[in-house]
């Protein structure tokens, strides 16, 4: 009987371990994500960018503040714990208590992905689809970024960025001494897209012309001749024969007189050779 209790309160002992097993599981698969503490208009988990780039965000958004009311804060991490991008950015606007005049860009580099979130002052003036266009089209940022190059992704998304505000609220803000460096760095990198396409498609096109012209120079070194030239050496050929013939110089006499052009007379002049025949004949 010992035996056999024992044996159930063993069974019970692993149903409640793997039951702690699953509860465990289930409260980190639904736990909340990680997020850092708001340090300010920047604040770097992941450390990518460099001292030079991390100043000149600071005080690029202390001169849009002063010219515009508009808060910039950029928020970089390594991971979003399983969270999509956006709403990821969506929760840490929310936890940093964000608010209408707010605007927060947020990039994970170990996952290659950002997204930007705005308050909804910001939002009214600059528009949401604006927001999409500086990451993905009006500046380099979206690239730039994926490949790891976070200091010029950056200085090319503040500069988009600070013509739309300038524009969109009528303001002046300057980017003297900020984000030069960067911008440098970034136009010194081999170009890639459709340039590169374009030099492609020129090394073709002059590939192709050097090839034409060679062919055209030495179509006559191949076999001998060309097909032209062979043209031309049967009709010397026929011109020989039909000089020794008593029938056919009577035949040329009377198409001189003009009474009937005969086959080798419209083969000449098919070709333009007649002038070169009679130059031939005038030497003999």
């Amino acid at each position: 009987m010992k035996t056999i209790e024992a044996i159930k309160m063993k069974k019970k002992i692993c149903a409640l371990l793997v039951l702690a097993l699953v509860l465990c599981w289930c409260l980190s698969a639904f736990a909340a994500a990680r997020m850092p503490e708001n340090r300010g208009a920047l604040t770097d988990d992941a450390n990518v960018l460099g001292t030079a780039t991390a100043k000149d965000v600071t005080a690029y958004a202390e001169r849009v503040e002063e010219e515009t009311g508009v808060k910039l804060h950029v928020a970089l991490v390594n991971f979003l714990d399983g969270v999509e991008v956006k709403t990821y950015a969506r929760q840490l606007f929310q936890r940093w208590e964000l608010g209408g005049d707010d605007l927060l860009l947020l990039g994970a580099a170990g996952e290659d992905s950002f997204a930007a979130v705005m308050g909804g002052n910001v939002e009214k003036k600059l528009g949401a689809s604006n927001a999409e266009n500086l990451l993905y089209t009006s500046s380099s940022f979206a690239g730039l970024f994926q490949s790891q190059q976070y200091d010029a992704a950056f200085a090319r998304f503040f500069t988009a960025l600070n013509g739309l505000l300038e524009r969109q609220y009528d303001a002046d803000i300057s980017l003297k001494g900020l984000f030069q460096t960067e911008e440098t760095a970034a136009a010194e990198k081999p170009s890639t897209g459709s340039e590169l396409w374009e030099q492609v498609i020129g090394s073709i096109t002059e590939n192709t012309a050097d090839y034409q012209q060679y062919h055209e120079t030495h179509e006559q070194d191949e076999d001998g001749l060309s097909a032209r030239g062979w043209l031309v050496v049967a009709i010397l050929v026929m011109i020989v024969f039909s000089q020794s013939d008593p029938v056919r110089k009577s035949r040329r006499k009377r198409q001189k007189k003009g009474k009937r052009m005969g086959l080798v007379g419209w083969i000449l002049t098919l070709f333009g050779a007649k002038t070169l025949i009679n130059t031939l004949r005038k030497r003999r």
